[in-house]
C-alpha cells in the first residue's frame, strides 16, 4: 500500500506475515514502522529550518526590525503540521488496510 508509491501519502509502512490457519481463515501479524528518511524528513526538516533561518537572519541582517523575524517564523510554522498528523496518519493507514483486506475489528484484535 505504501512502497509501491512514488510519493507516499504517509511516511509509515505495513510489514508482517501472514499464514492460513483453516480452510477459511488466514492468521495476519503486521507491524506498522515508520519509513526511515521520509519519517525522519517530516520530523526534523522543520526544526533545522526553523533554527537555520534565525541563524541567518541574526548573522547576516544587523538592522533588521524584530517584526522581521516574527513574520518570517510564522511563514515558517505550517512546516510543523505534517509532524502533528503522524498518529491520526498511522491510525488512518491501518484503517484502510483493515477495511481493504476486509479484516473485522474482533479479527484485528
Amino acid at each position: 500500500m505504501t512502497r509501491n508509491e512514488f510519493i507516499p501519502k504517509t511516511p509509515f509502512l505495513i510489514e508482517g506475515l501472514y499464514k492460513s490457519k483453516k480452510k477459511f481463515e488466514t492468521e495476519i501479524d503486521i507491524k506498522i514502522k515508520p519509513i526511515g528518511f521520509s519519517y525522519s524528513w517530516l520530523l526534523y526538516f522543520p526544526t533545522i529550518g526553523i533554527l537555520l533561518f534565525n541563524y541567518i537572519l541574526l548573522t547576516k541582517g544587523h538592522d533588521l526590525e524584530t517584526s522581521v523575524f516574527i513574520i518570517g517564523n510564522l511563514f515558517l510554522l505550517p512546516m510543523f503540521i505534517p509532524s502533528l498528523t503522524f498518529k491520526r496518519k498511522k491510525k488512518k493507514l491501518a484503517n484502510e488496510f483493515y477495511r481493504l483486506f476486509e479484516i473485522t475489528e474482533e479479527q484485528a484484535i
